[in-house]
């Protein structure tokens, strides 16, 4: 974690947020980029981090899909600064799902919520229709 935390230092980014428990790390760099890490240890000197980027501009969010970017602008530093060489993961190992803040939580259940009524009122409306 201490490895994760000191590399985006190192990078630019400012630590928004740690939550050690759950291994997650927060960071943003020019207030537009927001870099998500999860580490998650595997067994004594193993560990998997799953890093996520957004770019953020007024009234939208993007995910950063390049892999590039992953590789050149995180890994690549992390493995610096943790002195050890990174591997991908085998094929038949996952990586933990990135945790999720309550806020956003809440505001995907209340979609899935109001999408459900609004196809349990378009049923109701008009019964018999297909």
């Amino acid at each position: 974690m201490r490895g994760v935390i000191g590399t985006l230092h190192d990078l630019g980014y400012r630590i928004t947020r740690v939550e050690s428990d759950a291994g997650t790390v927060s960071a943003t760099r020019q207030t537009t980029l927001r870099l998500a890490v999860v580490v998650h240890s595997k067994e004594p000197g193993t560990s998997v981090v799953r890093a996520n980027a957004t770019i953020a501009a007024v009234g939208k969010e993007a995910q950063v899909d390049a892999p590039q970017f992953y590789q050149l602008d995180f890994y690549e530093p992390l493995a610096v600064t943790m002195q050890r060489q990174f591997a991908e993961l085998p094929n038949d190992v996952t990586a933990p799902d990135a945790l999720r803040p309550t806020a956003e939580l809440n505001t995907i259940n209340e979609r899935k919520a109001a999408a459900k009524a609004a196809v349990n009122s378009t049923e109701t409306s008009h019964p018999g229709t297909q």
